[in-house]
């Protein structure tokens, strides 16, 4: 990175990163001994852990563009009425007002809209509502519950996973109606890191969902 992807760098800038790499870690061994050097190539790989997530992105992304470039996908067709991060990038009280009110509600409304979507009964809106809820009402339970069993934070995260999945589900069912572009790894990437701004844009599609015929035999 220094020498600007030349993979043949001056002898000079060579020297200077060995005799600094050389004298970190020298440091490290005098100041704590081997602990603090295991503990510096511990730090190394844990750092590394979110560019897995923002590698995935970026394949998404660069699929994507591919698709875009050979005339598979259109970037210009029908879209959701907001951006996946309006919140941060508006000065609307009311496009970030709806995004806190998701924070609590946007398994109820994602749930709404996917059945909306799916012409199903509206008493399914509960059931899975109630799903989504319990799963990440239990993935904050069971991180308390690491102050006293070693571990339970590992079932915690898989909680949590299912809750994202059932948010991504709701968004596929959603977007899939309205002819919106993207795919289920966005969906499922969006709603891990931000599942707020999944159901701020699902209830902005409501209005059209509540239109549509109620069965499969209406809408025929």
């Amino acid at each position: 990175m220094s020498a600007n992807g030349d993979q043949d760098p001056p002898v000079v800038q060579r020297i200077f990163w060995a005799l600094t790499e050389g004298a970190t870690a020298t440091a490290l061994l005098v100041a704590g001994g081997a602990d603090s050097l295991s503990a510096l190539q511990t730090a190394s790989v844990v750092s590394g852990l979110p560019f897995t997530f923002v590698i995935c992105v970026l394949c998404v992304a660069l699929w994507r563009a591919c698709a875009v470039s050979s005339g598979d996908m259109d970037p210009y067709e029908h879209d959701w009425k907001e951006s996946f991060f309006e919140f941060c990038t508006t000065t609307e009280v009311s496009a970030i007002l709806r995004w806190l009110k998701n924070i609590p509600l946007g398994p109820y409304i994602s749930a709404k809209g996917a059945v909306l979507a799916w012409r199903q009964k509206p008493w399914m809106v509960w059931v899975y509502a109630v799903a989504t809820y319990a799963m990440f009402a239990l993935f904050i339970i069971f991180h308390v519950l690491e102050v006293v069993i070693d571990g339970s934070w590992a079932i915690a995260w898989l909680f949590y996973i299912i809750f994202v999945t059932l948010m991504a589900a709701f968004r596929v069912g959603v977007r899939m109606e309205r002819g919106i572009s993207g795919t289920p790894i966005e969906d499922w990437f969006g709603c891990l890191f931000i599942y707020p701004s999944s159901g701020a844009q699902i209830e902005l599609e409501m209005g059209e969902l509540e239109q549509l015929p109620k069965d499969i035999e209406a809408k025929a």
